[in-house]
């Protein structure tokens, strides 16, 4: 018996021992006055003097005994604390988080007269394994008794921890008054109070089933039938998961009670206690008469309070002969201030963390388990004790995950990918991270500045990534599988465990995670298209090849949801925290249990297609960023080299500018020696691909149209493409064999400007930049080289590319207007603007190539005209409005891009837009260095 419960004890039988001494003072007082009457007959002096002397002596052993019981019981009073102590008991002067769980609370006072004494005691409510209140009410008396219900749920909250009680609140009448200052509560954790104040009689009945949803949870899930007796043994072993407790709250009942909801509270009443659910009601008795169903069951394992002509009786064999004041709430002042700091402690109480380490191996057994079979890690606890496992195997290979936000989504695949990260080796596992939404997301485990691997198994990381890259990860798990079935036909085998049995090849599983897939079908379009054809396929024969998913996602609800044949295949279903129309659409129809979800990583683990019999309810581990890095910088310690050799992680950040020296084609072709013959075709490199593949390029070779266009209003990413094609063309042909001529158009305190004299002087190569004077003289003479060669059909000179930046100020390109007066002095030779389209039009057959940006289509329009816009058979294309975009890329993409994005169009391939990262304009550092590789690659100009 714990000390709560001897201390309750005690006052019942201190209470019961003063009843039993006042009756018998009365009986005791009754026979002596009687015999005193008969001994008054034969000496009236000596019998008055001798009743005096008894009477004394009993009063006085009376008096004796009623002070020790007091003194008791006032000992008993002061070491219940705030269990017992009246609302202005110093106690309550300022906020104490109460440490345990109470074994009794009062709800008033209970007074005894007898004929000498009146003795008052608190009247208590058993609380660990106690009993519901009912008071029956009319009239006046049910305001007094929701006073008192109010009252009881304050004291409740404040001799039960922060955060572990939590309110189901009922009051039909005034729109549920009594009870609304509980709602500030919310402010500060709303799973304290289970939505507001319910007042409609079709919300009662649904969140009294709700609550008998989660008794059945915790009968089945917690205390498992008979292991454990009570919530507070179940609390006691499983330590950080312990469950809270809740109350339902009912004044006025039956008002606004359907007999369904009466039948509901009914049960809650029977069978609550023992699930750690409790319930405080008022009756309306005259209600009552009218109602068409009360429960007698209301009264069951009830403490029953019953007002009578406006006195309140204790309907209990041993307290009904006292006077029962019911308790009424302190000051509104007071109530508020209390309320406010109880709800402070309660958020920062109602985490509930399942540490990391309970749940993954000791560093002894890192990477000793094996994928032969399937996918098993530890994720969590469920129950008081035991481990929840995520297991991707043949029979449910795949998992469809769902969260809202603050629901602990983001944590659980942080457990998931460290938990494999330590179970499994590089040749048993391989990861393929995808995150669609802002945030960190993946990006703890990408390279760290010193640029050492930090998830070994990664093999692509994808952070604020684009549907193109989501759909690139699709087909290259496709061309994987491809590859597997190959090698699996030949070894005459049917799938990945039976080729690693026969072969003895580790050939590791793959895993793909996706967060906020529902990214892929955000546009009804061809990319959608491939995306779900690709998703189908990988769902239905992935499970042979080793390939499993994990597609995870805030809502499952609205037109870019999850196709349901893919969904199907999800056979394994966890939900956390989330709506109603969420639980039904990741479990099942009549499987609306994640509804019930309250705090942070509560969780749902269902391995049947959401099928309501395979519900298991679990905490998700708590793993912070700290510890996880610590862990996996550990990891690398002991397996550094087994990590380093496997080939590094393509990386995809969308939210970072690209940087050119991070080409690593470009990288190579500074290294590589000279090559020993001219290319008949060359890349310039235009920025990082939004894909898993090479760079996107612009690729020059001596035929007409390959002259490449820039467009769009951002200043600095039009000169930055312009410049790095620069650069990539000089790492890759010799000076002796290319020349370029700069025309920098941009304003003159541009930092633009800067950099293109910095770049031309850093290149081994001759690079002219052109004063806007010497447009007209330049332009014939790179007219008259394209004529020459023409002529001599001859393209095998020096290559030779026009750059222009900002070419939609340069004026002297502007066709001038047609004139009809006579002027023998005017000039009738071509202008700038015809020279430009000559250069244009036939330059790229001869090696003259032309490369340009311009703000946008009119400026285009007025240099080149739009009959020479289609020299130009490569085009990017910045953010543009949609009629630019069209009559471009003949294509509205371009209006529909964001920051740091571009469309790459090649008139040989014009249905195929490729959207890229441009690169950021050349770091004046890297630009030295790159300076110092080419010097070395070609020697000095």
């Amino acid at each position: 018996m714990s000390a709560e419960q001897k201390l309750v004890r005690e006052i019942e039988e201190q209470a019961a021992a003063l009843a039993r001494a006042m009756a018998t003072v009365e009986k005791a007082y009754e026979d002596v006055t009687g015999a005193t009457r008969d001994e008054l007959s034969r000496s009236l002096a000596d019998l008055r003097d001798g009743n005096q002397r008894r009477v004394a002596g009993i009063r006085e052993e009376h008096a004796r005994d009623l002070d020790r019981q007091l003194r008791t019981l006032h000992e008993v009073e002061k070491r219940s604390d705030r269990w017992t102590a009246p609302w202005d008991s110093p106690l309550f002067s300022s906020f104490r988080p109460a440490a345990g769980v109470p074994t009794a609370v009062r709800f008033g006072e209970l007074k005894f007269r007898g004929p000498y004494n009146e003795v008052a005691t608190p009247a208590l409510l058993p609380f660990i394994g106690g009993r519901n209140l009912v008071i029956k009410c009319a009239g006046d008396s049910k305001e007094v008794a929701a006073n008192a219900i109010e009252s009881l749920v304050l004291r409740l909250l404040l001799t039960i921890p922060p955060g572990k009680l939590r309110l189901l609140l009922i009051d039909p009448v005034d729109l549920g008054r009594h009870l609304a200052s509980f709602l500030t509560l919310r402010d500060d954790d709303e799973e304290l109070v289970a939505g507001k104040v319910w007042v409609d009689r079709v919300q009662i009945e649904r969140r009294l089933g709700d609550m008998l949803e989660h008794m059945q949870t915790v009968t089945q899930g917690y205390l498992q039938g008979k292991r454990f007796k009570s919530m507070e043994e179940y609390n006691e072993e499983a330590g950080a998961v312990a469950e809270a407790y809740r109350l339902v709250v009912a004044v006025n009942f039956p008002k606004n009670f359907s007999e369904q909801a009466s039948r509901r509270l009914a049960d809650i009443m029977r069978n609550g206690p023992s699930c750690g659910v409790f319930t405080l009601a008022t009756v309306d008795t005259a209600e009552a008469q009218r109602h068409r169903y009360v429960p007698s069951e209301l009264e069951d394992n009830s403490v029953l309070v019953e007002s009578d002509n406006g006195r309140f009786i204790w309907r209990d064999p041993l307290f009904q002969q006292g006077d029962l004041e019911l308790d009424t709430p302190p000051e509104p002042e007071t109530l508020q201030r209390l309320l406010g700091e109880l709800g402070k402690h309660a958020k920062s109480a109602s985490r509930v963390e399942v540490p990391f380490d309970r749940v993954v191996p000791a560093a002894d057994d890192w990477w000793s388990s094996t994928t032969a079979r399937g996918i098993t890690v530890p994720i969590g606890r469920h129950g008081a004790s035991k481990i929840q496992t995520l297991e991707l195997v043949d029979a449910s290979p795949h998992a469809l995950m769902v969260g809202q936000t603050g629901s602990g989504k983001t944590t659980l695949m942080h457990v998931i990918i460290t938990a494999l990260a330590l179970h499994f080796s590089t040749d048993e596992i391989e990861l393929y991270l995808v995150d669609f939404k802002g945030g960190v997301g993946f990006k703890h485990y990408t390279p760290n500045e010193e640029g050492h691997v930090v998830l070994p198994h990664a093999r692509v990381i994808a952070i604020h990534s684009e549907r193109e890259f989501g759909l690139s990860c699709l087909q290259a798990l496709e061309r994987e599988m491809d590859r597997r079935s190959d090698l699996f036909r030949d070894a005459r085998c049917e799938n990945l465990a039976s080729y690693r049995e026969d072969t003895g090849e580790r050939l590791p599983r793959i895993l793909l995670m996706v967060d906020e897939f529902h990214r892929f079908f955000e546009e009804d379009d061809m990319l959608a298209g491939e995306a779900r054809r690709l998703l189908g396929h990988i769902a239905r024969q992935g499970r042979g090849y080793g390939v499993h998913v994990i597609l995870s996602t805030q809502t499952l609800v609205g037109p870019q949801t999850l196709p349901p044949e893919i969904r199907g295949q999800m056979v394994v279903r966890i939900a956390l925290r989330c709506n109603e129309a969420d639980s039904t659409l990741i479990l099942a129809d009549d499987n609306p249990a994640a509804r019930l979800l309250s705090r942070p990583g509560d969780a749902i683990y269902n391995s049947d297609n959401g099928l309501v019999e395979e519900n298991t309810r679990f905490q998700v581990a708590w793993l912070d960023d700290d510890e996880r890095a610590e862990l996996l910088g550990r990891l690398r310690q002991r397996f550094g080299d087994r990590g380093d050799d496997t080939h590094g992680a393509i990386i995809f950040e969308g939210d970072v500018p690209a940087r050119i020296g991070e080409n690593d084609l470009l990288c190579r072709e500074l290294a590589a020696p000279p090559p020993k013959s001219r290319a008949p075709r060359v890349a310039a490199w235009l920025g990082r691909p939004v894909a898993i593949k090479d760079p996107a390029a612009a690729l020059f070779a001596s035929r007409a149209g390959r002259n490449l266009l820039v467009v769009g209003r951002d200043e600095e990413l039009g000169v930055s493409i312009c410049l790095g094609a620069m650069v990539s063309l000089a790492a890759q042909i010799s000076p002796d064999d290319l020349e370029f001529h700069l025309l920098p158009m941009t304003s003159v305190d541009s930092p633009w400007l800067e950099v293109s004299e910095r770049l031309s002087a850093a290149l081994p190569h001759r690079c002219s930049i052109i004063k806007r004077r010497e447009v007209p003289a330049r332009m014939d003479r790179l007219a008259s080289l394209v004529d020459r060669r023409v002529e001599s059909d001859d393209g095998s000179g020096p290559r030779v590319v026009f750059v222009g930046l900002g070419l939609q100020r340069a004026r002297q390109f502007r066709e001038p207007e047609p004139s009809y007066s006579y002027d023998e002095d005017r000039e009738t030779g071509p202008t700038p603007h015809d020279l430009l389209a000559k250069v244009l039009r036939d330059g790229p057959e001869v090696g003259v190539h032309t490369i340009g940006w311009w703000d946008g289509l009119a400026g285009i329009n007025r240099t080149v005209g739009r009959r020479n816009r289609e020299e130009f058979g490569v085009r990017v294309a910045l953010p543009l409005a949609t009629d630019e975009s069209n009559q471009i890329l003949d294509s509205p993409a371009a209006a529909k891009l964001g920051r740091l994005r571009a469309l790459l169009w090649d008139e040989d391939r014009p249905s195929q837009l490729e959207k890229f990262i441009p690169y950021s304009l050349v770091e004046e550092d890297w630009l030295e260095s790159m300076g110092e590789a080419l010097l070395r690659k070609w020697g000095s100009k």
